[in-house]
């Protein structure tokens, strides 16, 4: 017995998903960064107590890393809803002009 799946869901919640994913990653750069700078009543770092000195600087750089593919991705995801737009603007002028050729 064959079964058949309908898969026609359009990439709707393809995106909301990878949208989400990339918040959380955001949300994830924020915190790291925020971890660097955060210090105790005393001035000490508080990733002092989670980590050793040599390590801070890593910690540091990979929030700044992660918070700069998400603001890529922003990027890359608006270059990307602006080309279509065109290229539905540029469909729908073809479209009208070949209307009223015929």
């Amino acid at each position: 017995m064959s079964h058949s799946y309908d898969h026609s869901h359009g990439h709707s919640g393809y995106s909301l998903e990878q949208l989400c994913t990339v918040a959380v990653c955001g949300a994830l750069g924020v915190v790291v960064v925020l971890l660097y700078f955060q210090r105790t009543e005393d001035n000490q770092k508080v990733l002092t107590f989670m980590l050793a000195n040599y390590l801070h600087p890593y910690v540091l750089g990979s929030g700044i890393a992660i918070l700069a593919i998400v603001a890529l991705f922003h990027h890359v995801d608006q270059i990307e809803k602006i080309m279509i737009s065109e290229k539905l603007n540029l469909m729908a002028i073809e479209e009208h002009t070949y209307f009223l050729h015929d």
